[in-house]
Order: C-alpha cells, then sequence, then structure tokens
C-alpha cells in the first residue's frame, strides 16, 4: 500500500507544471461555466458523467499546485539567504584576499594562475568565493581559479569591498624567480 502510494506521488512529480495547470484550469472551466455555455460548448453530458471526479481532481491538482509553489518559494527564499551571507563574506576579507580578488575585478582578469599549495586561494574556495576552473594544470603554470559570477557582480557594484588590497597571486614560476 505505502509503495503504491509512494509511486503515485513519484508519478505526479513528474508531471510538468504546465500541464497541471492547464488541466486544473479545463476542470474548474468545465465545472464552473453556466449550464448554457455548457450546452453550446458540449461540455454539459461530460460534466454530468464526471463530475465525481472533476471536482476531487480539481481539488487535487490544486493542492499540488499550491504545494509546489510553496516549496519553490522557499527554495527561492533560501537561496536569497544563501546569497546574502556569501556576500557578506566580501566584508571581512584579508588584505591579502582582496588582493587576489583585485586581480579579477581591478586587473580584469577572467582566471588565474595559483600554486597548488597556496592557502590564500584554498580559503577563498572553501568560502565559495572562487572556484578552480580546471582540473588540467602545470606545477610551473598552477591551478585556474575564476571568480564566482556572484562574486564578481558584488565586488564590481562595490569596488570600495577591495579599499586596503595588497599582493597578488603568484604562479609557481613566478614564485621561483622571486625566490632566487
Amino acid at each position: 500500500m505505502i509503495d503504491k502510494l509512494a509511486e503515485a506521488i513519484n508519478a505526479l512529480h513528474r508531471i510538468p507544471t504546465q500541464l497541471l495547470l492547464v488541466a486544473g484550469l479545463a476542470a474548474g472551466f468545465i465545472l464552473f461555466i453556466p449550464e448554457f455555455l455548457a450546452t453550446t460548448l458540449a461540455v454539459d453530458g461530460f460534466r454530468k458523467e464526471y463530475r465525481v471526479f472533476l471536482g476531487p481532481g480539481l481539488v487535487l491538482v490544486a493542492a499540488w499546485l499550491l504545494a509546489r509553489l510553496v516549496i519553490a518559494a522557499t527554495g527561492h527564499l533560501r537561496e536569497r539567504e544563501n546569497l546574502r551571507k556569501l556576500k557578506e563574506q566580501l566584508n571581512d576579507l584579508t588584505s591579502q584576499e582582496k588582493g587576489y580578488l583585485a586581480t579579477f575585478i581591478v586587473a580584469g582578469n577572467t582566471t588565474i594562475y595559483v600554486a597548488v599549495d597556496d592557502g590564500i586561494i584554498g580559503g577563498l574556495r572553501a568560502r565559495n568565493i572562487v572556484y578552480r576552473s580546471s582540473n588540467i594544470f602545470t606545477q610551473i603554470n598552477g591551478i585556474p581559479y575564476n571568480l564566482q559570477p556572484w562574486a564578481r557582480d558584488h565586488l564590481s557594484e562595490n569596488p570600495q569591498l577591495l579599499e586596503g588590497a595588497e599582493g597578488r597571486p603568484q604562479t609557481p614560476r613566478e614564485r621561483l624567480r622571486t625566490s632566487w
């Protein structure tokens, strides 16, 4: 019994929202149009014969659509809250982290290459501010990182967040040159 109910719920999940909306509107239309219009459209006989299914079907479809709306709205609110928290992280950057991010915003780079053992980029990645743009890298050139789109947008709109930036990321090759 529970398996059958789970299967029915999964089947309802797979039905596109637009199809549910059309079915609900059609059932509501057939149930609630005036008698003269039902006769003109030749749905009066269908309505009389299947009213016992149309009413509960309309209620079920309306409830399912409402549930999908609530789920979508809460998901949207959750995403907005997560984005707000991510943006708050940009208020608490160290001067070195600002230097790395300034390379994207001020210098206009899409990708920076950083050594494998770079802790600053590791921290920015852990906080979901940058992401590793490719799994292909070399020990000489380093690992490629890009700025998350939300971070690029926010920092472009609020360049004052990068004030006090110090330093910049170095590739392993640049590190070797400066260490000699």
